[in-house]
């Protein structure tokens, strides 16, 4: 199977509005979604997000607007090599 990974920052409202664990629960509705969310700053969010390419895809998708209390004002996302360390997607601390 083929195994995509992008790295994004998300930046706007996007911290103390539950931001990282909806994003868990959401790639969890996924099959193949592996990597990590964290937050770097009080406005700005990093996550590695891989897997299948249409999960990732659809993934990314929301990650562009997030939970309901956010704001995503930018989406910078970078293509990154596939990890094989991941086994789940999860929030680093």
């Amino acid at each position: 199977m083929e195994i995509i990974a992008y790295k994004i920052i998300i930046r706007g409202r996007v911290t103390g509005v539950c931001f990282r664990h909806y994003s868990v629960v959401k790639a969890a509705e996924f099959k193949t979604i592996t990597g990590y969310i964290r937050n770097r700053s009080y406005s700005e969010v990093e996550t590695l997000v891989q897997g299948a390419p249409a999960e990732v895809k659809a993934f990314m998708n929301w990650l562009k607007h997030g939970p309901p209390s956010a704001r995503v004002e930018e989406f910078i996302p970078t293509r990154e090599e596939p990890n094989s360390n991941y086994r789940s997607y999860s929030i680093v601390l």
